[in-house]
């Protein structure tokens, strides 16, 4: 009954982040850049030129990754899925994605079950992919943005998988050995996806390594970490890296003005930013109360529920053992560097999804630990109970704006169809700034500053018009699209 009880929360699940992936655009940002050919010389901020063809080969593919590699950053795995996906089309990464996130899901109770490979629970699943839609911080830019998923998410179930055979021999070190081939290439794919993740990893390692030393003797576990590390180096001394941050930092400087302005806008602003949708201190700004209801919620309900959890599991679970020993330093670990993302003005929220993960897998061992305690499991079943209903209603809401944002850009797309040679201007109602869950599904609120002007230039080359502009202080209550050709001309519009 409980595997039926399983498969049903998977399958339902499976439609519901289907559902998601669906309504979501490819945004005005990092995902159309991934749709041409990079060449040698070329930085993220010239890629729309012109003369750039579409990647339609794994030859162009290749080129562009080795590309990449040489002149922006060394996340081979994200990158090459980026170039995969821009290639093969939104549908087709829909389908994949949400496969994905089903499977993370399941290494999340996996890790927290021993490293043992069985249908975990239905509980356990159902508190997992709660946790993934209520907790993870902006969480469209990690599950459902197609760059931000290819970095976060993918790069997550690489490191977990790579992560499984040392948690498994961590708690029974009679285990034989692993491939120590395998292992390695596993562990270079793992090393090179991102640097926020992999940092994450290699501390982990140290660490679990440090405590259960017995791991040491074990070959195929070293020659993994080693691949791990040889990953790490490949991608963090990329050629492209010195490169990418010139001309970051000189393509902002230049469209922000002077230096001074432009630390304010990295520093300040972001921590304003931070501010507005409740994910840095919202306790001291009860006036964004009107505006940020459900971002100041969110923050007090996900720290709040992460230090309840943290202080039942290290008050009741008794040092002395694995779990215990493994609970405690998962949660230090996770809640650490949540705290460490929250004060650091410069640092998404995404940056930290591998640690929330960790934190998650705390709470699932802390009730593992427990099966026998009445009352523990009466408090996961309320924590359960609240994660869903509040999921549900949340999901509701996210699924309505959604859709509407779904038709809204299936005209944008009708539209610029049939308007291939002129400018396509875009009147966005000034409500979709005000409401945050309507820029979540909405692929022009990308454009904040005059630095991102490149991004619409891209979107413009990919959707194959002369130019696209965005005005985002329009009254009205629906988008309104217009074309005007080269000179000047209103040659169509478009009202809902």
């Amino acid at each position: 009954m409980d595997k039926k009880k399983s498969c049903f929360v998977l399958f339902v699940v499976f439609f519901f982040f289907y559902f998601l992936n669906w309504v979501a655009p490819l945004f005005f940002g990092d995902d159309m850049l991934y749709a041409f050919q990079w060449k040698d010389g070329v930085s993220f901020f010239n890629q729309a030129d012109w003369s750039m063809p579409r990647v339609d080969s794994f030859s162009a593919l290749f080129q562009s990754v080795y590309s990449h590699y040489l002149y922006w950053h060394g996340r081979l795995l994200a990158v090459f899925l980026n170039f995969l996906f821009m290639w093969t089309g939104k549908p087709f990464f829909d389908v994949c994605n949400t496969l994905v996130i089903l499977l993370l899901g399941c290494l999340v109770c996996w890790v927290s079950d021993k490293g043992k490979l069985v249908l975990p629970g239905w509980k356990q699943l159902l508190f997992v992919y709660c946790c993934f839609f209520y907790l993870t911080f902006n969480f469209v830019s990690v599950f459902l943005w197609l760059s931000g998923s290819c970095n976060y998410v993918w790069s997550s179930l690489i490191v977990l998988l790579f992560l499984l055979p040392y948690i498994r021999r961590y708690y029974d070190v009679s285990l034989s050995d692993v491939s120590g081939i395998a292992l390695f290439l596993v562990g270079f794919i793992a090393g090179s996806t991102n640097e926020n993740v992999v940092v994450s990893v290699l501390i982990f390692l140290l660490v679990l390594m440090y405590r259960e030393r017995s791991l040491l003797r074990y070959r195929g576990l070293c020659f993994g970490f080693l691949g791990l590390c040889v990953g790490c180096v490949v991608m963090l001394f990329s050629p492209g890296v010195p490169f990418r941050l010139l001309c970051t930092f000189t393509e902002m400087a230049s469209c922000i003005g002077n230096s001074q302005d432009f630390q304010y806008v990295v520093f300040v602003d972001e921590t304003l930013r931070k501010l507005r949708d409740g994910e840095f201190l919202a306790w001291l700004n009860p006036y964004l109360l009107k505006d940020n209801l459900m971002g100041i919620l969110y923050f007090y309900f996900s720290n709040l529920f992460l230090v309840i959890c943290h202080l039942v599991g290290i008050w009741f679970v008794p040092s002395g053992n694995k779990d215990g020993w493994f609970v405690r330093f998962l949660f230090f670990f996770g809640h650490l560097s949540l705290w460490v993302m929250l004060f650091s003005p410069y640092l998404p929220g995404r940056s930290f999804f591998m640690t929330e993960l960790c934190s998650i897998a705390g709470i699932l061992i802390m009730f593992r630990y427990f099966a026998g305690n009445k009352q523990i499991q009466k408090f996961f079943n309320f924590i359960l109970g609240l994660l869903f209903v509040v999921s549900v209603v949340v999901g509701g809401i996210v699924l309505e704006k959604g859709w509407q944002h779904k038709s809204d850009y299936d005209r944008f797309c009708r539209f610029v169809q049939l308007h291939r040679e002129d400018m396509v201007v875009v009147y966005m109602p000034s409500s979709y700034l005000i409401d945050g869950l309507n820029t979540w599904f909405s692929p022009f609120t990308v454009v904040d500053f005059k630095c991102d002007r490149f991004y619409v230039r891209c979107a413009a080359r990919y959707y194959g018009v002369k130019d696209i502009v965005v005005y985002r202080d329009y009254d009205g209550e629906c988008m309104v699209l217009a074309s005007v050709s080269s000179d000047g001309k209103l040659t169509g519009y478009s009202v809902k």
